[in-house]
């Protein structure tokens, strides 16, 4: 059995929790994330379910942290995956051709 003294303690590696404990560890609190699974990222990784069913989130925003987040896994499709010529410009690309909203 492991031990850790912490300020935070969450419990899930959803992409919630990873959001919860970032914005915690980032205001300077120790934080101890637990998973029981393992990998972290909950239904986002598992099974590439997609992150945002708000349909505005291209045009209306998000935080700065959660921009970074989409723009991140977009470049890692973008340099990692064959993509069509249309797919490699296209500013909301969409991989995994999520239905309720693009990916940005």
């Amino acid at each position: 059995m492991i031990e850790k003294e912490t300020d935070i303690l969450i419990a899930g590696g959803s992409l919630g929790g990873i959001a919860a404990a970032l914005a915690a560890a980032g205001m300077g609190y120790r934080v101890v994330m637990t998973e029981e699974t393992n990998w972290i990222g909950g239904q986002i990784s598992a099974q590439a379910v997609p992150f945002d069913e708000h349909p505005w989130i291209e045009s209306f925003g998000c935080t700065r942290s959660y921009r970074k987040l989409r723009n991140e896994i977009r470049k890692y499709y973008k340099k990692y995956y064959p993509l069509t010529p249309a797919a490699q410009s296209d500013l909301y690309f969409n991989p995994g051709a999520a239905l309720v909203s693009g990916l940005s």
